[in-house]
């Protein structure tokens, strides 16, 4: 009431004796949906749960938490919204630092594939809750970037690099070996030779 007369919270503090921390929690109480409050007050729900929901700007979200109140995963999910209000904020300004770096999201169908065809480096996550919002989140490297946005994080990618495989070189010894013994070296050509062959020595032939 006294906000409505135009009162600032240093101001109520000053003519109530309370501290500007409790008017401020009064203030964030009296916002909050009195039925979700009555509920949550018959479950003992603390002036620390309280200040914890008051850290989420958005009072619809706040009263589907408040309403949730008793349930084991309550802190996780309160914590996770205070997450996902932080990185939403800054999220257009990181999405517009990779649009004009020129970095491309990864193809759909890639997704499935991911980590057998890109590769991210340490430093690479950029966890936008935790972001100033100024500070570069565009990796130096060499080739074409790629993007993903997991949950409120943001990471970057590069193509893995593609390596000739190199024949195996045998010397001429060797091969005299191998040549001179084929029941010995070539014996996955004889499924029934194989097996007995790998239960007497499972890593292979020897010298």
């Amino acid at each position: 009431m006294m906000m409505d007369l135009g009162y600032t919270q240093k101001e109520i503090s000053e003519k109530t004796g309370f501290s500007e921390t409790t008017v401020n929690r009064r203030l964030k109480m009296a916002e909050l949906d009195k039925k979700a409050l009555k509920q949550a007050v018959g479950l003992q729900i603390t002036m620390d749960d309280l200040d914890k929901l008051s850290q989420i700007k958005d009072i619809k979200k706040r009263n589907e938490l408040l309403s949730q109140y008793g349930e084991n995963n309550f802190d996780w999910m309160v914590h996770a919204a205070i997450k996902r209000e932080k990185a939403d904020r800054v999220r257009p300004k990181a999405m517009k630092m990779i649009k004009d770096a020129k970095i491309r999201p990864i193809p759909d169908k890639d997704k499935y594939s991911l980590y057998s065809k890109y590769e991210s480096k340490p430093g690479w996550r950029f966890e936008l809750d935790k972001w100033d919002g100024k500070s570069s989140i565009i990796p130096k490297a060499d080739g074409e970037l790629y993007y993903r946005e997991n949950g409120t994080d943001i990471e970057i990618y590069q193509k893995v690099k593609k390596q000739k495989a190199e024949p195996v070189k045998k010397t001429p010894e060797e091969l005299e070996k191998y040549e001179a013994q084929p029941d010995k070296y070539n014996i996955f050509s004889f499924p029934e030779a194989r097996t007995n062959y790998l239960q007497i020595n499972p890593y292979g032939p020897g010298d």
